[in-house]
C-alpha cells in the first residue's frame, strides 16, 4: 500500500518526537490550556457511513463493497469516492478485525484529502482500536497532526487539550503528540514567549537523535505561520538565544521568507551565514536545505498524463509572459519528478511561421496543450481542426459560449469570474448600492462596465451613479470627478453620496488617478473596486501613496505573499533561480502542469470524458494560484483572491478593517489629510 511507503520520511519525523515530550512540558501546558477558554466540544460518534447519513438514508442494497474496491478508489487517486466505499465497507458485520483496521485507515486518509478533518479524525479513533496493537503507529500520529491542522484553530485547541488534560484515557504517543501540537499552536502573541521557553526547555533534555527530529519539526511548522506571526516571534529572539532552539530556527525561516523577494535576496544569504556561524543546532543539513522547496506537497499529485505541450508566442511581443509560463511548468514538472512522477512537456513557439506545422507533429500521446496566448492563434489552430485532436486550455479570459467544454477548455481568469468575485466580496460587507465610473472609449472599458451592471442586476443590488471620463485627457479628469460626485471642486464640499463603492474598470495607472481625485474631495471611507489589470501596474509601478489605495481592492489570480504550500514551492523554486519573483504567469505554468498531471483520462477519450474528469479533481489538488473548478459541462470558474495595493505590490485584502472603515462616515477631507495628486508618468499595465 504505497500511501505509507509515500509518507514514511515525514512520519519518521513525528513519531521521534512524540517519544521524547517530557510529562513535565505536558504539565507546563495545563497552564497555557487555562488562558484561551471556548465551548466544549460537540461528540462525534464514530460511524460507518458517511457524516450526516443515518441507516435509514443509505442507499438501496446492492452488491457489499469489497476492500479491494476501497484500494482500487485510493490509488487511483479519487479520494471521494474512495471515502465513500471504505465508508460502506466498514459498516460491515461480516469482515475480520483486521479488515476493518484497513478499512478505518482508508477511510481517515481520504477524508483527510477530501478536506473533511472531523471525519477523519472520527476514522482515525477506528482505525486505532480495530488495529492489533490498539497504539497509534507512526502513520497514524502524522495523519491525526494533518487533520488537527485542517480544523478551526480552537476546535483543534480544545480537542489536543483534552487529551493533555486526561492522559490517562489515551495512548501515551498521542498525549505527547497532542502536547508538542499545543506547544506549537500557542507560538501566538499572546503565548509565544512562554510556548518557546518551554520548548526549550523540552529540547534541552533530548538527546541529540531527537533534537534533530524536534528541529525539522519545528522549522517545517514554522512555514506555515502568518507573517504577522512570525513577526512577533522574531521579538523574543535576541543576542542570547539567537543561536538556540528554538530561536535560531525563527530566524532561519525569517531568512527563508527573504529569500523569495529579490529585493532582500542577499540580505537573507547574509543572515543565514550569520545564523550558521554561531549556531547550537544538531542538525546541520537544515542550513543545507533552507531555501531549498519541498516537493512532498506534490504527492498529492495523481494521475495517469506523461506528456503536454505549450502553444505560446515566445519570440513576439509577449515573449516575456511566455517564458515565465514555460518556467512555471518546468518547475512543477521537476518537482513532480523529485516524488517519482515523470513528465515530458514539449513547447511550440506560436511566433513562429511554422508553428502549426509542430502542432500536427506532437506525438499522438500528447492530448493535453496549454494555449494559445492570443485569441487569433485559437482560431487559427480552431480552423485546422486541431482541437477535434486534442484537449487545448486555452489562456484566454473569454471563450464564445458554444466552444468551452466542447472545442476548448478555459485556464485563465475570465472578465465574469472579477465581476463575480467583487460582488460577493462586497455582499460580505453589506454592500447594496455601487457606482461604476469608467473610461468613455474602449471595448474592454465598456465591457466591464456592462457586464458589473448585469451582474448586479441579477442580485439585486443597485448601480445607482454611473459616469465616464475621458480617456487620456489627465488635465480634465478633476472636473469630471467632481461631476460625477456631483461635488464642487472646492477642497471641503459638502458631500452626499448614495453608494458606498465604486467600480473603476481601468488599469492601474489611470485608476490611482481616478483615486487620488475623489480622494481630494472626500474622506476615503468609500470603497473602490478594481480589476486584474491593477496587478499588473502593480507590478511595475513604483509606490504608490498608501493614503489612497486603504480602500481598494482587485480580483487576481495570484497571491504574491501566499503561504500556501505550492505557493511557497513555487516562490522558493523562482528565487532559487535567482532572476525575479514568482507572480501570475509563472503560477498560470505551474498550475496547469499539476492540473494536467492530477488527470486520469482513458484512451480515445472525449470532450464528455474530460469535463467528468474535470468534475472531479480532487479538493486536495495543490494549486499555487486561485483555483480552477469546472462542472460537468466544462465551464470553467475561478476563486479568484480579493487583494489590495501595498507600497511594496499588493497583498490579500483585510476584511475586517474595511467593514469598519465603511462604517464611518464619507466626510469632506481636513486640509493637513488631503493627499498627493498620482503624477501623469506614473507606469501601468494593461494587459487583459
Amino acid at each position: 500500500m504505497r500511501y505509507g511507503t509515500e509518507r514514511k520520511a515525514k512520519i519518521a519525523v513525528s513519531a521521534f518526537v512524540v517519544r521524547g515530550l517530557s510529562l513535565g512540558v505536558c504539565a507546563g501546558l495545563l497552564l497555557l490550556l487555562a488562558a484561551c477558554p471556548g465551548p466544549p466540544l460537540a461528540e462525534t460518534p464514530p460511524s460507518g457511513s458517511v457524516a450526516g447519513r443515518t441507516p435509514a438514508e443509505e442507499p438501496p442494497a446492492r452488491e457489499k463493497t469489497s476492500l479491494e474496491e476501497v484500494e482500487r478508489a485510493f490509488n487511483s487517486g479519487n479520494m471521494p469516492l474512495t471515502e465513500s466505499l471504505a465508508s460502506e465497507f466498514t459498516g460491515r458485520a461480516d469482515v475480520s478485525k483486521a479488515q476493518l483496521s484497513l478499512g478505518w485507515r482508508f477511510l481517515a486518509l481520504a477524508a483527510l484529502e477530501n478536506r473533511r478533518p472531523t471525519a477523519s479524525l472520527t476514522a482515525l479513533d477506528r482505525w486505532r482500536l480495530t488495529s492489533p496493537s490498539g497504539e497509534p503507529a507512526e502513520e497514524w500520529l502524522l495523519t491525526w497532526y494533518e487533520a488537527m491542522l485542517q480544523l478551526p484553530a480552537q476546535e483543534a485547541y480544545q480537542r489536543a487539550g483534552a487529551i493533555v488534560d486526561n492522559p490517562a484515557r489515551h495512548p501515551e504517543a498521542l498525549v505527547r503528540e497532542a502536547g508538542l501540537f499545543l506547544l506549537e499552536q500557542r507560538l501566538v502573541p499572546a503565548n509565544g514567549r512562554e510556548a518557546m521557553r518551554l520548548m526549550d526547555g523540552m529540547y534541552r533534555k533530548e538527546p541529540p537523535a531527537r533534537k534533530g527530529q524536534l528541529e525539522k519539526r519545528l522549522f517545517s511548522f514554522l512555514h506555515t505561520l502568518s507573517p504577522a506571526a512570525l513577526a512577533n516571534l522574531m521579538l523574543f529572539t535576541t543576542d542570547n538565544n539567537e543561536n538556540n532552539y528554538p530561536y535560531a530556527l525563527v530566524r532561519l525561516e525569517n531568512a527563508r521568507r527573504l529569500f523569495w523577494d529579490a529585493k532582500t535576496r542577499d540580505t537573507a544569504r547574509d543572515n543565514v551565514a550569520f545564523i550558521r556561524e554561531g549556531s547550537m543546532l544538531t542538525d546541520l543539513g537544515l542550513f543545507r536545505d533552507w531555501n531549498r522547496p519541498d516537493p512532498a506537497v506534490l504527492k498529492k499529485v495523481r494521475g495517469r498524463t506523461q506528456a503536454l505541450a505549450l502553444v505560446l508566442p515566445l519570440s513576439g511581443q509577449y515573449g516575456n509572459l511566455s517564458e515565465k509560463i514555460v518556467r512555471g511548468a518546468k518547475i512543477a514538472r521537476d518537482g513532480l519528478a523529485r516524488v517519482g512522477r515523470f513528465m515530458q512537456i514539449y513547447v511550440i513557439d506560436s511566433d513562429k511561421p511554422d508553428w502549426t506545422s509542430e502542432v500536427s507533429a506532437l506525438p499522438s500521446q500528447v492530448r493535453l496543450i496549454g494555449g494559445p496566448l492570443r485569441l487569433a492563434d485559437y482560431v487559427e489552430a480552431k480552423g485546422l481542426g486541431f482541437t477535434r485532436e486534442r484537449f487545448f486550455f486555452t489562456f484566454l479570459p473569454r471563450m464564445d459560449e458554444a466552444d468551452e467544454g466542447l472545442t476548448a477548455w478555459r485556464f485563465f481568469p475570465s472578465r465574469e469570474d472579477q465581476i463575480r468575485v467583487m460582488l460577493d466580496y462586497t455582499a460580505s460587507l453589506d454592500i447594496l448600492d455601487y457606482a461604476v465610473f469608467s473610461p468613455d472609449t474602449g471595448d474592454y472599458n465598456k465591457q466591464m462596465f456592462d457586464l458589473f451592471q448585469a451582474q448586479a442586476a441579477e442580485r439585486g443590488v443597485n448601480v445607482v451613479r454611473s459616469g465616464y471620463y475621458p480617456a487620456g485627457k489627465y488635465t480634465q479628469w478633476v472636473k469630471s470627478v467632481s461631476d460625477f460626485l456631483g461635488i464642487p471642486q472646492e477642497k471641503g464640499a459638502e458631500a452626499n453620496l448614495d453608494f458606498r463603492a465604486v467600480f473603476l474598470p481601468d488599469n492601474w495607472s489611470n485608476s490611482s488617478r481616478i483615486i487620488s481625485h475623489i480622494f481630494y474631495l472626500l474622506e476615503n471611507n468609500i470603497l473602490f473596486m478594481g480589476t486584474n489589470l491593477w496587478e499588473h501596474g502593480l507590478n511595475t509601478q513604483q509606490r504608490p501613496d498608501p493614503r489612497n489605495t486603504r480602500m481598494s481592492i482587485f480580483p487576481g489570480a495570484w497571491d504574491q505573499k501566499s503561504l500556501s504550500p505550492s505557493g511557497m514551492f513555487l516562490r522558493g523554486a523562482v528565487a532559487l533561480e535567482n532572476r525575479e519573483n514568482a507572480d501570475f504567469w509563472f503560477s498560470l505554468g505551474y498550475d496547469f502542469t499539476l492540473m494536467a498531471a492530477s488527470l486520469d483520462l482513458p484512451e480515445n477519450s472525449g470532450a464528455a470524458d474530460l469535463n467528468a474528469a474535470l468534475a472531479a479533481l480532487p479538493p486536495s489538488l495543490p494549486w499555487s494560484g486561485a483555483p480552477i473548478h469546472w462542472d460537468g459541462r466544462g465551464s470553467a470558474r475561478q476563486a479568484l483572491f480579493v487583494l489590495t495595493p501595498t507600497e511594496n505590490g499588493f497583498t490579500l485584502a483585510d476584511r475586517e478593517y474595511l467593514r469598519v472603515r465603511l462604517l464611518q462616515p464619507v466626510t469632506p477631507p481636513s486640509p493637513s489629510n488631503l493627499p498627493r495628486l498620482s503624477s501623469d508618468t506614473e507606469p501601468g499595465g494593461d494587459i487583459d
